[in-house]
């Protein structure tokens, strides 16, 4: 029995916005020949800051640099004539980098805004992550929800040290001030993190979701829901429900038995 991958996504303006300076971008490839190269998807969530149409070319800028860069540098070098198979390119690295340059661009072409990333590169039955600010990435499985990413927000910050509780920074009306994001300078820090990825559910989500639906909430329907397009398109009417300060937008992205 093999494995197949299956994704949906959704993005919505919300009930108080007037334009949605939320991006999304996928890709996913799967190869059956003799040459057995692994699965390959690209799934990148961008929340945009900086007022009318600034945050919308922020968060542009950052999904599809982030998908050239690593379309080029990881994707086409496994089709490469002649590539050895048995090396594989710098994942992370490229991941890495390919949030790096989204920084200039912005910095460059848009100085007045900012966007958050949470990109996902999925290979074989790996997954690899670069983030920066409070976007976040989800792994939910065997009826549990974990955070992958961190929350690059003043108050997580104050909860990690310790000088506030996880439910002080809940009620707290400063939950969503970041202090690092793409566009803010030309040095930037980016998490990386790596995850198995054979079985499961990957969710990207902009904090739209994540900041009108509760944890719980996302994983009752994720695990209820077999179609991933059907799950996001629930997940953004439950944020819309709950209020929909935010925009809101979502990526499901599911690892089926054939």
């Amino acid at each position: 029995m093999g494995l197949r991958l299956t994704f949906g996504y959704a993005s919505d303006t919300g009930q108080v916005r007037d334009n949605n300076e939320d991006s999304l971008i996928s890709f996913y490839a799967d190869v059956m020949n003799e040459n057995d190269r692994p699965a390959f998807g690209v799934f990148v969530v961008a929340d945009g800051m900086g007022g009318h149409q600034n945050g919308e070319k922020a968060s542009a800028i950052a999904t599809e640099t982030i998908m050239d860069t690593v379309l080029r540098d990881v994707y086409l070098r496994l089709f490469a004539t002649g590539a050895d198979q048995s090396v594989q390119p710098p994942v992370l690295e490229t991941l890495e980098e390919a949030i790096t340059n989204a920084n200039s661009q912005i910095v460059k072409q848009v100085p007045q805004a900012g966007t958050t990333v949470t990109a996902a590169v999925i290979m074989g039955n790996l997954a690899y992550f670069g983030h920066v600010g409070d976007s976040r990435a989800y792994l939910i499985r065997d009826g549990e929800i974990e955070q992958i990413t961190e929350d690059h927000t003043f108050v997580n910050r104050l909860v990690a040290i310790g000088t506030m509780t996880k439910e002080e920074a809940e009620q707290s009306g400063e939950g969503h001030r970041i202090y690092r994001a793409l566009g803010l300078g030309e040095k930037m820090d980016v998490d990386t993190i790596t995850r198995r990825f054979r079985t499961g559910t990957l969710l990207l989500c902009s904090d739209g979701l994540s900041g009108m639906v509760n944890d719980d909430a996302i994983l009752e329907v994720v695990e209820s829901t077999e179609d991933p397009q059907r799950a996001c398109d629930m997940l953004v009417e439950l944020a819309n429900n709950n209020g929909g300060h935010d925009n809101v937008s979502v990526i499901v992205v599911k690892m089926v038995s054939d």
